[in-house]
């Protein structure tokens, strides 16, 4: 398995950020807050290094292996879902080999096997643009899955590809 696009530590300090950050409430003295900001807007930084957000958010044309592993490590946190709508959106319009169209159709089933979020659409549509017949018949095995989550999400893919 390759190495993470984005380290573990990085997005599990965002999240610890974010949540130092809605303690430190209005009512709480304004150092604490400034430092609650401060450690927040470093977090969030430190994961959208130079590289990775020209390659997600501003769609970079050398930024397509970025997008795809991206969208294969799944990360989630602060404005992560948006992020993915983002790389999706910039990847349905690219020419893709084989090997690449093979992996985003892994990441299709894994938004299906995922739970459920705002970007699932998007997914959707990337399925669409990357589907095979193999594609196809994942699908349909997912929706006898006994997770009625699995099954309403294969459901709606196949919808879409049809």
């Amino acid at each position: 398995m390759a190495k993470d696009l984005i380290p573990r530590e990085y997005i599990d300090e965002l999240r610890a950020a974010q949540a130092a950050l809605h303690k430190a409430a209005p009512s709480r003295p304004i150092d604490e807050r400034r430092t609650a900001q401060s450690r927040f807007h470093w977090a969030l930084k430190a994961i959208w290094y130079p590289g990775l957000c020209e390659a997600v958010w501003l769609g970079s044309p050398e930024g397509t292996e970025l997008r795809i592993r991206f969208l294969e490590q799944d990360p989630w946190f602060f404005r992560s879902g948006y992020a993915k709508q983002r790389a999706i959106k910039t990847l349905k319009r690219e020419d893709l080999s084989d090997k690449q169209l093979a992996r985003l159709r892994k990441v299709c089933l894994a938004a299906v096997d995922g739970h459920d979020r705002t970007e699932f659409r998007d997914y959707c549509r990337l399925a669409q643009r990357v589907q095979d017949q193999d594609l196809v018949e994942a699908l349909k095995t997912r929706r006898h899955s006994p997770d009625e989550g699995i099954r309403r999400r294969a459901s709606w893919m196949l919808e879409r590809l049809r």
